[in-house]
């Protein structure tokens, strides 16, 4: 059960970039959760949805693997938080309460 001080629930939706393999795509994700447990979080799973086409280009890419993440925990300065995860992330849209 999570911690009743961190009572918010966070849905997070991320894209990886499409060419990672399994090994880059299970590294991106464990940070991912580091960045939520490093800032106080709880992450309550990870949903790989796997590959998927993106209704536009996105900085030049036409598909990528999605990721769900709802987790607990204070708001985050998302971006700034996931800076160190840029390499492998084609776009990681901010929290928002479900």
């Amino acid at each position: 059960m999570p911690d009743p001080s961190l009572d918010t629930q966070y849905d997070v939706l991320y894209i990886l970039r499409p060419e990672l393999s399994q090994e880059e795509q299970e590294a991106a994700i464990a940070a991912f959760e580091e960045v939520v447990v490093a800032n106080g979080g709880e992450v309550l799973a990870t949903s790989p949805w796997g590959l998927r086409r993106l209704s536009y280009e996105l900085d030049g890419l036409r598909e990528g693997i999605y990721v769900n993440m709802p987790r607990y925990g204070a708001r985050l300065a998302w971006r700034s938080s996931t800076a160190g995860c840029a390499s492998t992330a084609a776009r990681c849209t901010p929290p928002h309460h479900p």
